[in-house]
């Protein structure tokens, strides 16, 4: 009698774990070139840090990703090559000039003095943030030796900024970071901004949200949900991934890419057989990951001037604010407004119940917008709330890495 023969191993050719937006267009381009690959997913769902909710208000509202940074980036490339629509909506961050006709929709908003500060300011100490910036990313060309490198709190203290500028700063670039000026490295920050993608002061947003790109970029791959990756084993000619302990439960391939949040690594989810090099675990452990979170009211009007759309909150809770809906949706009794709360702020009203934290961003907006005639606007035509928590999101843990000093 013959003897009979062991199944072959199925193996990929790539195999990648994380099934966020780099994961799967990672996998979109490689099965367009041919290659068989799987896509394994600890979540439910894929999609990572994009995500939607329905029926919040009438159109699908992220409450992750929701911002295309950069005109001329990867992200807007797909949706011009897709005919999706979109709609160029504020900056980021404030030109160095603004031409005389221009009326900017984004302010400070200086909240140890309780007044707005438009981006096109003659305020000294405010348009002082954007030429700080300038210099950062010149010094970094330059190639400043690296023993020179310190936080960005501590470079602007000793070059004599003042307060107001560090707190302006902080509300903007800290935050924009997920992070604090404490813990970002000037060095790290001029390489940052010097490979920024071209276009990135341009901001715009897709009409239909970001679940189209999600749906775009998973079709035709295959992809593995509820398959957490706890060890990865790349000693041997084919690398073999596990889900558990089961000898049964396990992927083969030829090559893998990793494209979970840095927090994963951080904390070590993922065993390594064998360990990584000792420059990698270093790069792991240096590389700065902030917590971010959002807290977005809805209401029947529109209370906030219609020239404000983005508002950099220094000195207060809720650090970027910014609108939607109204005349822009196509729905006249449904405005929106957004705090993206991030850094060692979000960890603080991460802490507060879902009720303080609505009833905070209210108590801001109402001290911001409040008039003798409407002491508390947003209180009046408040009608609903959605809060989201990234730090409490199991496979995500938080919201992106930044240029923490010392990760260069």
């Amino acid at each position: 009698m013959a003897a009979r023969q062991s199944k072959k191993p199925d193996i990929y050719d790539v195999a990648i774990v994380g099934a966020g937006p780099s994961g799967l267009y990672t996998a979109h381009q490689l099965v367009a070139k041919g290659l068989r690959v799987v896509v394994l997913e600890a979540d439910s769902v894929i999609g990572g840090r994009v995500k939607q909710i329905d029926n919040f208000v009438p159109w699908l509202y992220d409450v992750g990703a929701e911002i295309i940074h950069g005109s001329e980036t990867i992200l807007n490339d797909i949706h011009k090559k897709q005919g999706w629509p979109t709609k160029e909506i504020f900056h980021s961050f404030p030109k160095p000039k603004y031409e005389s006709n221009e009326n900017p929709v984004e302010w400070y908003y200086l909240g140890r003095e309780r007044k707005f500060v438009n981006w096109k300011t003659d305020d000294a100490d405010i348009q002082l943030p954007v030429g700080k910036i300038h210099d950062l990313v010149k010094s970094g060309r330059r190639g400043v030796s690296s023993s020179t490198n310190t936080s960005l709190l501590k470079h602007l203290v000793s070059s004599g900024t003042p307060y107001r500028t560090i707190s302006a700063m902080d509300a903007l670039y800290g935050k924009v970071w997920a992070s604090d000026l404490d813990k970002l490295g000037i060095h790290e920050i001029a390489e940052e901004e010097d490979c920024a993608e071209l276009g990135y002061e341009v901001n715009l947003q897709s009409t239909d949200s970001f679940r189209k790109l999600i749906q775009h970029l998973s079709s035709g791959v295959e992809v593995r949900t509820q398959w957490p990756v706890k060890e990865i084993n790349y000693g041997a000619s084919v690398t073999q991934l596990r889900s558990n302990s089961s000898n049964s439960d396990f992927v083969l391939a030829h090559r893998v890419v990793i494209a979970v949040p840095a927090s994963v690594l951080k904390d070590g989810d993922i065993r390594f057989v064998p360990e990584l090099p000792e420059p990698k675990r270093e790069a792991i452990k240096q590389i700065g990951f902030g917590n971010a979170l959002k807290v977005v009211l809805k209401f029947n009007r529109r209370f906030i001037p219609e020239n404000m759309q983005l508002m950099i909150c220094s000195d207060s809770t809720f650090t970027q604010v910014w609108t939607d809906g109204g005349a822009a949706r196509n729905t006249p009794n449904i405005h929106t407004v957004t705090a993206f709360v991030s850094g060692d702020a979000a960890d603080t009203v991460s802490k507060m119940d879902d009720k303080q934290k609505v009833l905070s961003f209210l108590q801001q907006l109402d001290q911001m917008f409040g008039s003798p005639t409407e002491p508390q606007p947003a209180t009046n035509c408040y009608l609903d709330a959605l809060v989201y928590d990234w730090s409490k999101q199991p496979f995500i843990r938080g919201a992106y890495s930044y240029p923490a000093l010392g990760s260069k």
